[in-house]
């Protein structure tokens, strides 16, 4: 099966407008759910719903006590995990994104990824830019949108082979 499952975790991202924006670009892209910690999250409420334009109902929203234990869940389950970091390395767009299950990780604006999470990662990646510049929301959706144009283009190649 060349489907592989999609998914987000929020690191202390508490902005209702970043979190609703999120949730309606990761449904938008058919991704197949984001997790958020029960704290150091922002709450789902009339804000984000209305942010996400219904978007909220297209996509599950998962609780944890631990992005941690989450984690290490996910990774026994076969998913990869991406995290970005503006000091990284590797900009988005060199990751295949397109032969794996992953989890995108996103900080929030002011602290970024948590340093536990961090060191769990199997790659960090950043996008470039003359200056620090786009939010959390914008930035997630340059990110889940390459995943989606590279998934979209192999499935095309397969095709017309």
């Amino acid at each position: 099966n060349d489907d592989f499952k999609k998914l987000i975790i929020l690191d202390g991202v508490t902005d209702p407008h970043n979190l609703g924006a999120i949730i309606r670009t990761a449904a938008a892209a058919g991704f197949n759910g984001i997790i958020i910690p029960t704290h150091r999250s922002g709450l789902i409420n009339a804000t984000v719903e209305k942010i996400s334009s219904g978007a909220i109902n297209h996509i599950q929203i998962i609780k944890t006590t631990s992005l941690s234990a989450t984690i290490d869940l996910l990774k026994k389950h076969d998913y990869w995990v991406i995290a970005t970091q503006m000091e990284a390395k590797d900009n988005y767009y060199e990751i295949d994104y397109t032969d794996m299950n992953f989890v995108l990780v996103m900080g929030s604006e002011g602290k970024g990824i948590s340093k536990t999470i961090l060191n769990k990662a199997d790659f960090t990646v950043k996008i470039e830019s003359s200056f620090e510049s786009l939010n959390v929301s914008a930035a997630a959706a340059v990110i889940i949108f390459e995943a989606i144009r590279q998934i979209k283009t192999k499935k095309k190649k397969a095709k017309s082979l």
